[in-house]
């Protein structure tokens, strides 16, 4: 059958680039290298056996099938596989490529929709597999992603199929974009390290080597709505099943299980997952004030060469079941609850017997409704804990309070591959971090503030560090020694340059006794801020706390001003940035300027813009 855009069916969607999930034939498993095995009599699948395997497509020549013939002269296919898809395997699902790209007429019309500062949205076609744009007429803003009003023109606001969407402001465009993150967090023992600088590559089996972690089949399958059910001879085609239920022959005792759509014998029940998950980690979790948590990790499906060749796209179904449906309450349950500690943004684990589930409040039974309870909405309209109060019979929203779809208790291996310029050494010698600021390097980033380099400056390498002070420090240094060079890099504050969560405007409130310029006071303000973030009065991963600046401030300029505060320029709220803090090969540097400093005749509320409550104090 043709395949791609020759095709009228879902074929369409089998094009380079696209991953196709195979089964086995009825009797048959997956084995460690792919190829087709026999289930044994004992009807039980060896380790590393698999019902299922995804492969994504490398080549297609022609419509796919050799315009009805199937192989090609040579005795080849037309479809070429990225990793080995025996015969005899069956494809059920297809993952289309997602497309990177623009082409041209869409960025002449996103140019010209952004000179008549209108709002518009991106899509990719159900269909072409192509990005489109939904313009303002017909761009919904306020629901949740959804493909079944893609493609209106009705001109009704309806289409909510936008990946990204330019909202016009007034003065400039707002840019949103839906994006979905894996975190996965140790609660109790491991640290992560994150060395996004390294890559490495394993020559003999043609794969990058990555940092992975993989969730153990020793763990139990999550909860399931599977349902079990009997005969006396093989299921038959017409039973209604649903994925994932069991069938046993009560003659002979084999056991089957559907799987998308197909009953496969030899799928036995033993309570565990089928198989190791891995998932490659992609880098730190960096929180609003600059801290990064060890213990947690941003993670995706693990992807072994970075060509877009998943090696599950099913394995956050297959770990957590998010869609599972408790049987006593008939709604969702499988959740992760957290709880923020006092500083509003680090928080710790809270079990789940605690909290009730159900997608809105009208769904609460009147049983439930007992003070103090907490209740979990997860209707994605809502997504917000809330506790019930019966003295007034309200419902009062716990901000301390939230929840994400996901599981806790598992079982896992992390690895980490250090790259070619880190040692391991299991003998007992001291490992000597050396962390370094070069004049150049601080230089540049000083040049680059001030508007004379148009891009940011790198560090330097850790081996071009190692090439020029190594000679140095060697003759000094005890042989069972070993010295690892770190750069360092400056972490941009509070200007334009900074990062988004890090921008801010300084507020001064003048003394309306001193009579001074608004220029003088902002040109005096800001020389004070660079003496404060002077290089000789910082160490690598110091924090930094507005209360020392302000008080340097205040100090510098009395009785001039009477108030000096910071306020966060586009996120977070009054007091979010009172304390950040940084890793441990970072410095501060003041990036603001003169147009970031504002003189005010008195502090209020719209001047602090504190749209959620003001963070005073910060805690661990």
């Amino acid at each position: 059958m043709a395949l791609g855009e020759y095709s009228e069916h879902n074929l369409r969607y089998v094009s380079v680039g696209s991953l196709v999930k195979f089964n086995p034939t009825t009797g048959k498993y997956f084995d460690s290298t792919n190829n087709l095995v026999s289930i044994p009599p004992s009807n039980i699948i060896p380790e590393g056996g698999k019902d299922y395997i995804w492969s994504m497509v490398y080549q297609v020549i022609g419509d796919g099938s050799n315009s009805g013939s199937g192989t090609l002269d040579d005795g080849t296919g037309p479809v070429i596989f990225s990793s080995r898809v025996p015969q005899g395997a069956v494809p059920v699902e297809v993952i289309p490529k997602y497309i990177q790209s623009l082409n041209y007429s869409i960025e002449n019309e996103i140019a010209n929709l952004c000179m008549s500062q209108r709002n518009f949205g991106l899509t990719i076609s159900n269909d072409s597999r192509n990005w489109d744009i939904i313009l303002n007429s017909n761009l919904n803003l306020t629901s949740s992603f959804s493909l079944s009003n893609q493609g209106s023109v009705a001109d009704a606001g309806i289409d909510a199929s936008w990946i990204i969407a330019f909202v016009w402001t007034g003065k400039n465009y707002k840019v949103r974009y839906r994006n979905l993150y894996f975190i996965f967090e140790s609660e109790a023992e491991t640290s992560f390290y994150i060395d996004n600088d390294s890559v490495n590559y394993d020559f003999i089996n043609n794969s990058v080597i990555k940092d992975k972690i993989s969730v153990l089949s020793i763990n139990t399958v999550p909860e399931t709505n599977r349902a079990w059910h009997v005969g006396t001879g093989a299921p038959s085609s017409l039973l209604p099943a649903n994925d994932g239920d069991y069938y046993i022959n009560t003659v002979n005792k084999s056991i089957y299980r559907k799987v998308s759509g197909v009953w496969l014998l030899g799928n036995n029940y033993s309570g565990n997952l089928i198989s190791d998950y891995s998932w490659q980690i992609d880098g730190p979790v960096v929180e609003a004030d600059g801290y990064v948590e060890p213990k947690k990790v941003k993670i995706s499906f693990y992807d072994y060469n970075n060509t877009g060749q998943i090696e599950d796209p099913n394995a956050f179904k297959s770990v957590v079941n998010p869609d599972f449906i408790d049987s006593t309450t008939n709604f969702k349950k499988n959740f992760v609850y957290f709880k923020k500690l006092s500083d509003g943004l680090r928080y710790t684990r809270v079990e789940a017997t605690q909290f009730y589930t159900c997608p809105t409040e009208d769904d609460v039974p009147t049983n439930m409704k007992i003070n103090g309870q907490l209740f979990y909405f997860y209707d994605s309209s809502i997504n917000v804990v809330k506790s019930w109060a019966s003295t007034d019979g309200t419902f009062k929203t716990e901000t301390d309070y939230f929840a994400r779809s996901g599981r806790a208790g598992l079982s896992f291996h992390y690895v980490h591959n250090s790259g070619n310029d880190r040692r391991i050494d299991p003998s007992k010698s001291n490992i000597i971090d050396i962390y370094v600021l070069t004049t150049g390097y601080d230089n540049s980033i000083r040049s680059w503030l001030s508007g004379n380099i148009p891009a940011e400056p790198l560090p330097p390498t850790s081996y071009s560090l190692e090439q020029n002070y190594s000679a140095s420090l060697e003759p000094i240094k005890a042989i069972s020694d070993e010295i690892i060079f770190h750069s360092v890099k400056y972490k941009v504050l509070f200007g334009s340059n900074a990062d988004t969560s890090l921008q801010a405007k300084f507020k001064a409130v003048r003394n309306s006794n001193k009579p001074t310029t608004d220029n003088d006071l902002k040109t005096r303000i800001l020389t004070a801020i660079n003496e404060f973030f002077a290089l000789e009065n910082w160490d690598f991963g110091q924090s930094f706390y507005f209360s020392e600046l302000s008080t340097y401030v205040m100090n510098q300029l009395t009785p001039d001003i009477t108030n000096f505060v910071v306020t966060p320029k586009s996120v977070g709220s009054f007091g979010s940035l009172y304390e950040v803090a940084c890793q441990s090969n970072e410095i501060f540097i003041n990036g603001a300027s003169i147009s970031d400093i504002e003189i005010i005749d008195a502090v209020t509320a719209s001047q602090l813009k504190s749209t959620s409550a003001i963070v005073t104090t910060s805690g661990t």
